[in-house]
Formats: structure tokens, C-alpha cells, sequence
């Protein structure tokens, strides 16, 4: 499908808006108004211009309370931004935004088909058509041709949105409707921060009624992260398990408890990304050991049968972090690229310290007014690496992914190798 063409955007940057029927409301009460228009901004998002009758009062028309309502009584609060009155045919030019966003109008509630435009996925997640199963639909992601220079182009010139490829939800139950479509976003969205480390924009789209009529439209992109370039556990040239790793976090959702973790696991390990890019290396560090404090709580009391009087008596996360590693099999050397790191705190410490003594040490030196130990920026890096990689064997326990992975931690100017997911026999 053409997004393009799909969302109704013309060349001047308007969207034509001829079914959605749009009624004004002024305080509570509907008001006549005219030629409503809605235009695209890069800044504010959705602008919309309209005209109302004024009758030679002189009213602050910026402090009323203004609601648009399109379709199904889909309200949206309206902020004037500016007006301009003209005495003379005693009429006002508004321009208002939204109080909330992104927007989305509905029609009709079934919905035959829906396609949209997905943002800031790096390409080399997707270098073929993926084709994503819920229990209710198809979700195809399909690579726009040449998005993987366009994307190595735009993170050169610091551009912070680029659109890589579309995606396409087709239902396969009878009577598929729009919560079902928010679900299936919400469900694409979610999984594909574990995918890249990010926020990646799924919209605008649209969907469609069995007559091809419009069923509902979300005209603006949901929020995204800026392009990065960091390499993960995906970061491979051939990640073709993608597939199965969405059918694995499908059914590890199931269970509420469970789900609410791997979710906010998901969002503190994109937000560990992002802060590493665009904040600090310490607050990055600091958010990454978060994530594996939840993970590894849960694990324990979930899998590993300990009681919540053990989990809370057990003092110090390092020993946590050292039985919930080893409970999930890992047994290789967490900082083996990381030496100096290793040097630095066995030196003020006089002792062999393990690395997870050493992770949970570097959170907390960085907590310090007064470090004993102070990281360089490449050893930080290092710490971060490692905390990240427990994150991602972590949540591979948890969703029961036992192939291959890139082994992130190899930091020494090229991507490291490309692994098996390392995890004990016994998980």
C-alpha cells in the first residue's frame, strides 16, 4: 500500500479531510464555523486552521475551551495558539493544535485492513519483508528499498526521524475491530523496543472498512526515539529468528504478572539506550542495573522458588545477580573485554572481586558525591555493555529464546561475534 496516498496528504502539506466530518464545540456548546483545514508540522504536529463568526464581540477567543469531534464522537481537545480578527467581515483565523497526541478518529468500528509507516527501525532489522503473527491478524514489515544508506546517511547528518519501511495488519478473525488494531500496535510497538533498543514510530496509519471506506485514521507519528547507531544483541547481518522470537513474547505475555515485568524490562532497557546516547554513559549504567534488578527479583521469586523473606533478606544485588546467573545457566566470564575495569576495583578493593560485585559497584560509585573508584568513559562503556547483556539473557530466559544472539560486549572497534544464546541446559 502508499502510505502516501493512504493518509490523503497533498502537496501542500494538507490533509484532505472530506470524511471526517468535523464538528466545533466552543465551552461545551457547538458554534458554527468554516473551511476547517489541517496541516502537517514538523515541530507542532497537526495544526488546524479554521474560521468562526465573531459578531463584533470582543472576546479572548485563545482563553475558550475549543473540542473538535470527528466520526464516532472521537472528541479532541483544541489549544488556540493564535487568532486574527477581522472587524471588518467580523470573523476570526484560528490556528489551534492538539491538547493530546498523537490523534486518532474513528469511524467505524470493524476494520477489514490497516497499513501504516514504520519510523526509525534500523534497516538491518529488516533487510527482507517480515511477516508477524497475533492471534488476530498478520502484521507484515516490509523495508523501504535503499532505507538501510538512507538510515547510515541520516545518522551522519544528525537527522532525528527517517521513515524505513511500512507495515501492513491484516485480520484473520471475523469481526476484527479497532481495539483489536490498538492492540496489535501496541503489541508490534512494544516488541520491536526489545528488537532495537528504542522507540521506534509506528504510524501515521490507517484503516479500512470491508467497503473501502475510511474506519479509522491516525494522521500523526507516535512518539520515537532520535536515529542511534548502537549495535545489540540483534545486531547481526542475518537475524532471521525475529519471527519466533515474537511468537515466544506473545505467549510470555499471557500471564499478566509476567507480561507487566518483560514490558517495563523492555522500557528501562530502551531507556538504558537512549540515556547511554543522549544523556551520560552514568545515567545509562544506572538505568541498565534497574532493568536487571527487576529482572532479576523476578526471576528468583518466579523461577527460582525463592520466598519473598529470602529475595529480601539476601543483602547486597551483587549476590542476587550472581544466583539468578547462575540459576539461568550463564557461566562465562562477564568482563573478559572489560580488564581494566577488573584492575581498577580489585587495586582499591586489595581483593579478587567478581564482575558482579564489580557491575553493582559501579552503580553505586556513580551514586557517590565521592567515588573511591572513577571510571574513564571507555570502561563505563564497558560496565554498560555487561549490564545490558544480562539484561538481554535475562529476558531470553524469560520469553524461552535459545537462539542467536550478538554478543555485544566486544567493544574494541568492531561488532562482536555472533553466539548462541548462552544459557544452561537446565533453562
Amino acid at each position: 500500500m502508499n502510505e502516501r496516498k493512504e493518509l490523503l496528504v497533498s502537496e501542500d502539506g494538507y490533509i484532505q479531510i472530506d470524511d471526517w466530518h468535523p464538528t466545533l464545540f466552543e465551552n461545551g456548546l457547538p458554534v458554527a464555523f468554516e473551511e476547517l483545514r489541517v496541516r502537517l508540522d514538523d515541530q507542532k504536529g497537526m495544526i488546524f486552521e479554521f474560521q468562526r463568526e465573531v459578531n463584533g464581540l470582543l472576546v479572548r477567543l485563545q482563553d475558550n475551551q475549543y473540542e473538535l469531534v470527528f466520526g464516532q464522537d472521537s472528541r479532541h481537545e483544541i489549544l488556540v495558539i493564535s487568532t486574527t480578527i477581522s472587524s471588518e467581515h467580523n470573523m476570526a483565523a484560528c490556528e489551534g493544535v492538539l491538547a493530546k497526541s498523537p490523534m486518532i478518529i474513528n469511524f467505524e468500528s470493524e476494520v477489514e485492513s490497516s497499513s501504516g509507516i514504520v519510523l526509525n527501525l534500523n534497516p538491518k532489522f529488516i533487510r527482507r519483508p517480515i511477516e508477524l503473527k497475533t492471534p488476530h491478524s498478520v502484521i507484515t514489515i516490509t523495508p523501504n528499498y535503499r532505507s538501510s544508506d538512507d538510515y547510515s546517511s541520516a545518522v551522519k547528518q544528525k537527522k532525528q526521524i527517517i521513515e524505513v519501511g511500512t507495515y501492513e495488519i491484516v485480520p484473520t478473525k471475523t469481526k476484527y475491530c479497532l481495539e483489536d488494531l490498538l492492540a496489535d500496535n501496541a503489541l508490534l510497538w512494544g516488541f520491536l523496543r526489545f528488537v532495537s533498543g528504542s522507540h521506534v514510530g509506528l504510524g501515521s496509519w490507517v484503516a479500512y472498512q470491508k467497503n473501502g471506506q475510511l474506519a479509522a485514521i491516525q494522521p500523526e507519528f507516535q512518539r520515537f526515539d532520535i536515529l542511534q547507531s548502537n549495535q545489540n544483541w540483534a545486531s547481526f547481518h542475518r537475524f532471521d529468528e525475529i519471527e519466533i522470537l515474537f511468537a515466544l513474547y506473545q505467549t510470555a505475555c499471557e500471564r499478566q504478572e509476567q507480561k507487566l515485568i518483560v514490558n517495563r524490562a523492555f522500557e528501562l532497557y530502551r531507556t538504558a539506550t537512549a540515556a547511554r546516547n543522549f544523556a551520560n554513559l552514568e545515567t545509562g549504567v544506572i538505568l541498565g542495573q534497574t532493568a536487571l534488578e527487576l529482572l532479576v527479583d523476578y526471576t528468583l521469586t518466579a523461577f527460582a522458588g525463592w520466598s519473598n523473606d529470602l529475595n529480601n533478606q539476601t543483602k547486597g544485588f551483587h549476590n542476587k545477580l550472581s544466583a539468578s546467573a547462575a540459576f539461568i545457566g550463564y557461566q562465562g566470564d562477564l568482563l573478559e573485554h572489560a580488564e581494566s575495569v577488573k584492575q581498577a576495583f580489585n587495586k582499591q578493593n586489595k581483593s579478587q572481586l567478581s564482575d558482579f560485585q564489580i557491575l553493582t559497584m559501579t552503580r553505586n560509585e556513580l551514586t557517590h558525591a565521592k567515588p573511591k573508584v572513577s571510571l574513564k568513559g571507555l570502561e563505563l562503556v564497558q560496565v554498560w555493555e555487561a549490564s545490558m547483556f544480562l539484561v538481554e539473557l535475562h529476558l531470553f530466559f524469560i520469553l524461552g529464546y535459545r537462539g542467536k544472539m550478538n554478543d555485544r560486549r566486544r567493544i574494541g572497534g568492531w561488532i562482536g561475534e555472533t553466539i548462541e544464546v548462552p544459557l544452561g541446559p537446565n533453562c
